[in-house]
């Protein structure tokens, strides 16, 4: 326990003893680092949400009046509802465009399109942030080696001033410009997970929403077939 807390001493010494290019370098690993981590916490409630949400869907029948399953597709602040509203919205300006006498051609696979695009535009803000984290995962390892060789560079470059080239001399300097290093794995290796980890859930959020394209294109198309028919 003790060589912990002196390691941990050591440590937090050699941040506070570091240079300011080593200290930009830390603080903008900890920014990414906190960034990161919140976009995967408010990511994870996200998903959470929306897999219940798609579960409850599921769970229903398509011609169901359950309460819970109207609200979803009424709530435009979810991406079911959204979706399920683009599709309304042109099945019914098409049963208006016939009551009028006016020509409605088509309308079934205008319909699916309009409701696959939704689709794609929800999944494409699901998957929002992501990038992100892939961009931290990639950046904060080299963030910190930069750190190290400019500390390297520093610590030989006093050696030179100094004209003192003993180990005692020398390892202070290349322990502290290691530091950045350890810093950007800290960084990265979490991330990866939590990279992972999302792009996990948005895989099974994904392959719900196709599954969801379809059925509203079914439910669409008795509802043309039911409703046509009332004109």
């Amino acid at each position: 326990m003790d060589s912990l807390t002196s390691i941990d001493q050591s440590f937090f010494d050699f941040v506070w003893s570091s240079g300011i290019f080593a200290k930009v370098i830390l603080l903008t690993l900890f920014a990414l680092s906190l960034a990161a981590w919140t976009i995967t916490l408010s990511k994870t409630t996200q998903f959470a949400n929306l897999l219940r949400k798609l579960r409850i869907v599921f769970d229903e029948p398509g011609d169901n009046s359950n309460s819970a399953l109207q609200k979803l597709l009424a709530d435009k602040k979810t991406p079911i509802g959204r979706i399920y509203r683009q599709g309304n919205r042109v099945l019914k300006s098409s049963l208006k465009a016939i009551a009028r006498g006016q020509s409605a051609s088509l309308v079934l696979e205008e319909v699916k399109q309009q409701v696959d695009i939704a689709t794609d535009e929800e999944i494409s803000q699901l998957s929002k942030g992501l990038s992100f984290i892939g961009t931290v995962i990639t950046v904060s390892p080299f963030l910190g080696l930069l750190g190290t060789v400019w500390g390297v560079m520093q610590a030989f470059v006093s050696i030179a001033d100094s004209g003192n080239a003993d180990l005692s001399t020398l390892a202070p300097g290349i322990a502290e410009a290691l530091i950045t290093t350890i810093a950007g794995l800290v960084v990265a290796i979490p991330a990866v997970f939590c990279y992972n980890f999302l792009n996990t859930r948005l895989k099974r959020i994904e392959d719900s929403l196709y599954r969801l394209s379809t059925e509203l294109s079914l439910y669409f198309a008795k509802r043309w077939d039911h409703e046509k028919t009332k004109i």
